[in-house]
């Protein structure tokens, strides 16, 4: 008797797609939450010449006038400015918290509308709140992290910095280590992640931590894992699908791209108004009235490009959510 496989659980991807839309588009209290707790797919922005910016009589540039004038003031009121800084700091880190709970609450919120469970925006808040702990403990467990490995780099670097100007022995050695440790960088790459090493190093790198952090926070929430468990559970997903994995992150930056696309032309259309507006009140000199038009009008501007942010990013959580629960069916996890 011939011997047949069991047959192989695949992935859906129109299924995922598709229907994270549908959730996200039905349960629009997903849009408030994803709002806060932010995106998953960021892009590079463009090195800006400043000292090609217009000049004014002096020859100075605009940019480094204003920097000048900033420092002024800055000088002259430094009780002001350090209380400024204080407010600034207080208010990020509520907002961090603040963030932090709302990403443990759609990702339990979106777990439970997959599963076919009822969900709204109290119980996501109870969930988020029930979580929140191990979320923040991971966060801050990865910002630890982080800051050995830059304190490490940094160490390396100005003792490489110290061994090239310690004469003609330093400097060979400052390359040789240099260049081992490049090798060995390089061939880390493209061991773990050799479907992509040819992207280059800073871009392997990048797109690797962004699908780690996006899978872990996961695996913290749905899986009730603990810092170490979820990055041991996270690297198991990880190189048990990476083609998969991969795939899906250019999906989500394809996504991405089309929803900025959208999102600019939905600022233009609801700034056309507010821009005519402006123009009639700057015609006829600013009269109070006017002003009061015009600011009303304004005001459907930043509604509209946060609602659409805020839409937006509960699908990207949404989405990931929904990767998460199809990789952990299709490659099950122990969970000890």
């Amino acid at each position: 008797m011939r011997y047949q496989q069991p047959p192989q659980k695949t992935f859906d991807y129109n299924g995922l797609i598709y229907g994270t839309l549908r959730t996200v588009w039905r349960h629009k209290f997903l849009w408030l939450l994803g709002l806060f707790a932010g995106g998953l797919t960021s892009f590079g922005g463009w090195d800006c010449n400043y000292s090609s910016y217009t000049t004014d009589e002096s020859g100075r540039s605009y940019i480094d006038r204003g920097a000048g004038v900033a420092g002024s003031w800055v000088a002259a009121h430094q009780a002001l400015f350090v209380a400024l800084l204080l407010v600034a700091l207080a208010a990020g880190i509520l907002f961090f918290l603040f963030s932090i709970l709302c990403q443990g609450a759609i990702i339990n919120a979106v777990r439970d509308l997959d599963a076919g469970r009822p969900a709204g925006l109290g119980a996501a808040f109870r969930a988020g709140r029930e979580s929140f702990r191990r979320l923040l403990a991971f966060n801050l467990f990865m910002i630890g992290t982080f800051l050995v490995f830059a304190a490490v780099a940094g160490a390396v670097i100005a003792g490489l910095v110290l061994l090239s100007h310690a004469g003609p022995g330093g400097q060979t050695a400052a390359a040789i280590i240099g260049t081992i440790l490049l090798a060995w960088l390089a061939a880390g790459v493209v061991w773990g992640g050799g479907y992509f090493a040819f992207l280059g190093i800073p871009v392997a790198l990048t797109v690797g931590l962004t699908l780690f952090l996006v899978l872990a926070s996961r695996a913290v929430v749905i899986g009730r894992a603990a810092p170490l468990e979820a990055v041991r559970r996270t690297f198991r997903l990880l190189l048990a699908s990476l083609s998969r994995c991969l795939l899906l992150f250019l999906l989500s930056t394809g996504l991405s791209i089309g929803a900025f696309i959208v999102m600019g032309f939905v600022a233009v259309l609801s700034g056309i108004i507010a821009l005519i507006a402006w123009v009639l009140v700057g015609a006829a000199g600013f009269p109070w009235a006017g002003i009061v038009i015009a600011a009303v009008l304004t005001l459907p501007v930043p509604a509209a490009v946060l609602t659409a942010l805020g839409a937006f990013n509960g699908y990207l959580n949404a989405f990931w959510t929904g990767v998460y629960l199809r990789l952990a069916e299709i490659t099950p996890i122990q969970q000890k």
